[in-house]
């Protein structure tokens, strides 16, 4: 079953299966990890008790913007090549 991303960038973009896969997963990943950063990481932080909880904390931090920095990078977000005008 598809899902909503990506028939919508089938509609409208001409780029092949492949390029689809990439960015509908990095959009979904990319989204559910803001998610995460807002309703959890960030809250956690500002609310860590102990050092101990503070360095776990900006470890996972640390984890969802790299696990985002990857998606952006795999499917060439920052240059969009793909896309024809």
């Amino acid at each position: 079953m598809k899902l909503k991303i990506e028939k919508i960038l089938e509609k409208y973009l001409e780029i092949d299966e492949e390029g689809i896969d990439k960015l509908s997963l990095a959009i979904n990943d990319i989204s559910n990890e803001c998610n995460e950063l807002v309703g959890k990481i960030i809250p956690d932080i500002t609310n860590s008790k102990s050092r101990d909880s503070l360095i776990i904390n900006l470890w996972e931090l640390r984890e969802a913007i790299t696990h985002i920095e990857y998606h952006i990078h795999d499917a060439e977000l920052l240059t969009l090549d793909y896309i024809k005008e």
